[in-house]
């Protein structure tokens, strides 16, 4: 399974956002709720960055709103798409 994210934040590779509304870290709580991940969060960094601790691995919201807009928000693709960036 390939996964590709593109970034909202005109390409910055750094995986993080310019912004993202509250209700949309509220749609990605409860689609996680839904699908039986393990998680953490929403935790923000001292950058700024908002990230949830899913299972073992770090995921931040630009990326969990990505897979949620692309339906791709359930537990084998989270964690699929999880294990493709540790392999990176």
């Amino acid at each position: 399974m390939t996964f590709e994210i593109k970034l909202r934040n005109n390409g910055n590779p750094d995986r993080e956002s310019a912004s993202i509304s509250s209700a949309t870290v509220i749609d990605v709580v409860k689609a996680l709720q839904r699908s039986g991940l393990s998680f953490r969060g929403p935790f923000r960094t001292p950058k700024g960055r908002v990230i949830f601790i899913i299972e073992d691995h770090i995921l931040t919201e630009v990326e969990l709103v990505q897979l949620l807009d692309a339906g791709n928000l359930d537990r084998d693709r989270v964690l699929a798409f999880a294990k493709s960036l540790d392999s990176k």
